[in-house]
């Protein structure tokens, strides 16, 4: 799965760590906690994942494992039930990042410049400034190179290319039974390409800013950049 979470085991050698304040315990604690939260929305997130292509792959193995003329409404309800699958997915999945995101920056930002000896979120945030520095700073090019959830996007692309092609496998033989094969073939060809199209390039625009180096990342590290220098945290 992703590696965007960058969880790292808690350090158990407490010697490395200051210990002469109740504050600097609680720091701690709260440390942990937070890395045992971001342990559980890794979870969640390949378990949502593992729902989401199973409610997918039966609602498509229905459309496809049928073929009576009088119930054509229900395989396109299926594949249409497929497709709200898969966006549902994109949106509880980024609803998930940001929560790993919210965490990890308020760690760097606040538990790890109160506690020096803890250091990996603010090294990962560091590494990945510094490969956008050696892309030339540009962005998109940054987020090409170094997107550390691609393979969650290639399964939501593939879901939704799969369902639009069930999709269009059913306009098809709707099409056929008319006697029209030609026709058929062409539309059910001219419907997948547009629907997987359509629907890729709208989740790539809204999966763009997953990525570490994205703006949701960077407000949340603003955020609490902003937080901190003005004392309130």
């Amino acid at each position: 799965m992703a590696d965007v979470v960058n969880i790292a085991p808690a350090n158990d050698d407490k010697s490395i760590l200051p210990q002469n304040d109740d504050a600097t315990k609680w720091t701690i604690e709260e440390y942990k906690s937070l890395r045992a939260e971001l342990i559980e929305l890794a979870k969640s997130r390949q378990q949502l994942v593992t729902y989401m292509v199973g409610g997918v792959g039966v609602a498509l193995s229905y459309a496809l494992g049928h073929s009576d003329p009088q119930q054509q409404v229900i395989y396109y309800s299926a594949c249409a039930c497929a497709g709200i699958f898969v966006w549902a997915g994109v949106f509880l999945y980024e609803s998930n990042l940001r929560n790993v995101w919210r965490i990890a920056t308020y760690i760097a930002c606040v538990i790890e410049s109160k506690l020096p000896s803890l250091k990996w979120e603010t090294a990962i945030i560091e590494l990945a400034a510094m490969r956008s520095k050696k892309q030339g700073n540009g962005d998109d090019e940054h987020r090409k190179n170094t997107r550390s959830i691609d393979n969650e996007k290639t399964i939501f692309y593939t879901l939704w290319i799969a369902a639009s092609a069930v999709a269009a496998y059913r306009v098809s033989v709707s099409i056929a039974e008319d006697k029209n094969l030609a026709l058929s073939i062409i539309s059910g060809l001219l419907i997948c390409a547009a629907i997987s199209a359509v629907g890729v390039w709208c989740m790539k625009k809204h999966t763009r800013e997953w990525t570490r180096d994205g703006n949701i990342h960077k407000a949340y590290k603003a955020d609490w950049d902003k937080m901190r220098d003005s004392g309130r945290i």
